[in-house]
């Protein structure tokens, strides 16, 4: 059953999936096809950054173009798919000058920092979305890398100045 983009949606239950199959981009995709997994990872990484979002201003831009992602995994329109990489070349400018901006000046590193109660929410998203990087690229989706990969970056930067900010130092596994 495909769904037009400006038809509301009035019922959660359509049964059309019972069969493990699911209409993304052709009806009868099987429900364990690379490409329900890479949209599936975007929705999930959407929900962790929902969780963070009280953690840093950009947290709506970062969802919004995870939608932006799941629209050019749905597209086979060759018109919109340009329209979406455009907007995406536009967010991932934006999400590099936010890495810029926020890795400016932060405090050392001598390990890796590990998620406590104060970076878990931006922790955990990050590694959602690394998750959904790796689902792009076992799903062939190459377009998508890029901004994850600095969505991923934003988000450790974020966490990273979170836990510079705490009065208490920044926990760090060394090694043994």
């Amino acid at each position: 059953m495909k769904r037009k983009p400006n038809i509301a949606i009035n019922k959660v239950r359509t049964g059309t999936g019972d069969t493990g199959t699911t209409y993304l981009r052709e009806p009868g995709l099987p429900k364990s096809d690379a490409l329900v997994d890479f949209v599936g990872d975007l929705d999930e990484a959407n929900a962790a950054l929902g969780a963070a979002s009280n953690e840093a201003h950009c947290i709506s831009a970062l969802q919004a173009t995870l939608f932006t992602l799941g629209a050019g995994a749905h597209t086979t329109d060759p018109e919109r798919f340009s329209q979406i990489e455009h907007r995406l070349e536009e967010s991932l400018t934006t999400i590099e000058q936010w890495i810029e901006d926020t890795s400016t000046p932060l405090a050392p590193l001598e390990g890796f920092i590990y998620a406590d109660p104060d970076t878990a929410p931006l922790m955990l998203a990050r590694a959602i979305v690394r998750r959904a990087e790796r689902s792009a690229v076992k799903a062939d989706q190459q377009w998508a890398i890029p901004v994850l990969n600095a969505m991923s970056d934003l988000l450790f930067a974020l966490s990273w100045q979170k836990a510079s900010s705490a009065a208490k130092p920044i926990p760090q596994w060394t090694g043994i």
